[in-house]
């Protein structure tokens, strides 16, 4: 038996009679074949909870069927999912291609070795999400044993900082933002280092952050504390500013800044929300940026917000303009926080955000400008 697992069912009768249930569980695979059967009456206006311990083996072509069904009415399942638990065996699927198509792109220079000058990984391999999908499924996690061993092969795990410790005092920010919702492990994994000697990590920068300038006046976002648009030069600039806030308060221990997952992609369904639900002409950024957009993108005539009917050569020419505009604006957000980097940290590489494969203008061609290494 590789794991023992948990299945949960919350069941209610909300007619008039007593109603009875059957609840079953299978197992099957090309080695062994379990299968488990409860009934249950429930009386009118019960809710009842019945829990089920199943075991996983590994075995080949395996699945589990999870179903509750009515006894003795017309009804069918209340409930019925199979799931294929393939993924749970050791990683065995690899395939040696001879005279592969691509060989001559692959760079096997001693450059390339992530043991001789790193590489960036993301943090789902030491979450805590990680550990519990282990006792799920029967592995062993082992914490220590995995940071050593990214560490060892010269990874820098990208991590999310704690706002609230490392930025809650910076003036050109809005007070009590979240920041990322992911695990904020910068803090952690500089002290791993510290005293285990592990790899010092990639910062992830937070670019949906909310700035205030001199005056107290807040940078446009969705939300009061969250959702910042980075376009808005008093967000550009408290962007910059938790960058090198990070930087400072590690004293230089972080390996890369890395400049946000997804970053137009993200930015472009922000910038349209605001413009639906905060544009007021002839008031404040947007106003400045509907009339920018207009004049050098959208031929003096189209701009955010949108006027014309969805699906309409024009809306398209005012998403085009919104776009271009959009890259224009996030590139020299990205620029200065490089310069910023740079000057103070220059053995800090950048990588540039990432993009999606949804969208075709995402502002490639501005990577070289502020990153030292692209995705």
């Amino acid at each position: 038996m590789i794991g023992l697992n948990e299945v949960v069912y919350h069941v209610s009768n909300n007619g008039k009679k007593t109603a009875t249930v059957e609840f079953e569980h299978r197992y099957d695979s090309s080695e062994k074949k379990d299968r488990w059967v409860k009934r249950q009456g429930i009386k009118a206006g019960e809710t009842v909870t019945v829990k089920h311990h199943y075991a996983i083996y590994r075995h080949r072509g395996e699945t589990v069927t999870f179903s509750v069904h009515p006894v003795g009415g017309k009804t069918g399942a209340l409930f019925n999912s199979t799931y294929a638990v393939e993924a749970l065996r050791p990683l065995e699927r690899f395939t040696t291609v001879k005279d592969g198509l691509f060989e001559e792109v692959l760079d096997r220079s001693q450059e390339a070795n992530p043991e001789k000058v790193g590489a960036v990984t993301w943090y789902h391999h030491s979450r805590y999400a990680a550990y519990l999908q282990a006792i799920e499924g029967g592995h062993v996690h082992d914490y220590e044993k995995i940071r050593q061993r990214v560490s060892d092969v010269g990874f820098h795990e990208l991590a999310h900082e704690n706002f609230a410790e490392v930025y809650g005092k910076l003036p050109s920010l809005v007070k009590k933002q979240r920041g990322a919702h992911g695990e904020q492990r910068m803090g952690e994994v500089v002290k791993e280092h510290n005293t285990k000697g592990w790899s010092t990590p990639s910062l992830y920068a937070y670019y949906h952050v909310v700035g205030k300038d001199a005056q107290g006046n807040k940078g446009v976002s969705k939300n009061r504390t969250s959702g910042g648009f980075l376009p808005d030069p008093i967000n550009t600039q408290a962007f910059v500013d938790i960058v090198m806030a990070s930087l400072d308060h590690y004293k230089g221990k972080v390996n890369t800044v890395m400049l946000g997952n997804e970053q137009v992609q993200i930015q472009k369904h922000t910038g349209e929300d605001l413009f639906k639900t905060h544009y007021k002409p002839g008031e404040g950024f947007l106003h400045k940026a509907h009339k920018e957009m207009k004049q050098k993108y959208g031929f003096g005539k189209y701009a955010l917000p949108s006027k014309y009917k969805r699906g309409s050569i024009e809306a398209r020419l005012e998403a085009r303009a919104f776009n271009m505009w959009l890259i224009e604006k996030l590139a020299n957000a990205n620029r200065k926080v490089y310069k910023a980097v740079k000057t103070k940290y220059p053995h800090v590489r950048l990588i540039s955000d990432t993009s999606s494969a949804r969208d075709a203008d995402n502002g490639i061609e501005f990577w070289s400008e502020y990153s030292s290494v692209s995705p």
